[in-house]
């Protein structure tokens, strides 16, 4: 019980609040405080989310794995409490599998762009972060097929200039966020 409570707090849960932005589409539909569009937008939230969990789960391994500040084999997430590697890596690829089967149960083509954005932010994390300017382009780009996805989910059109909105937003987020040498 310990090592799912480590393994939680690893996936940083405080990030999932960037998935808020999954409400756009539910709110330009009108249906915000309808109960079916609602229940459908809730499960993409969680797909999502635990997108997001494994992916910071995945990038927590891997800087365990290159890093000689960690104890080999665990995961330490403050000075007392620590996950082994190995079991780490089992709850993430569970959950990972069980994000992206629901996602292709839901849809076909919902569950495509499930996969695409986990794919998307994995090689942000493995190796696009390394080029300056795809350090501010990518995680809007992957926040952007959110969106899509959950107006996909709720049978929403967005339009092309929502998307645009939504992108360009999210790109000034990242921008106001983003630091060249330690300066602002």
């Amino acid at each position: 019980m310990k090592e799912l409570k480590v393994f939680f707090w690893a996936m940083r849960p405080l990030t999932f609040a960037r998935n808020l932005v999954l409400l756009v589409p539910l709110i330009f539909s009108d249906s915000l405080f309808s109960g079916i569009p609602f229940l459908k937008w809730l499960a993409t939230f969680i797909i999502f989310c635990a997108l997001l969990g494994c992916i910071n789960m995945i990038n927590q391994l891997r800087i365990a794995w290159g890093s000689k500040w960690f104890s080999p084999g665990y995961i330490k997430m403050n000075a007392k409490d620590q996950i082994s590697t190995s079991r780490a890596e089992f709850i993430a690829a569970v959950i990972l599998i069980v994000a992206i089967v629901w996602a292709y149960l839901i849809s076909t083509k919902f569950g495509s762009l499930a996969l695409t954005y986990f794919l998307l932010q994995m090689a942000y994390y493995l190796f696009l972060d390394r080029v300056k300017i795809f350090n501010f382009l990518v995680m809007p780009l992957a926040y952007t097929m959110a969106v899509l996805g959950s107006g996909y989910i709720i049978w929403y059109y967005v339009s092309p200039s929502l998307l645009c909105a939504v992108f360009t937003f999210l790109v000034l987020v990242s921008l106001g966020q983003y630091k060249t040498n330690g300066q602002n």
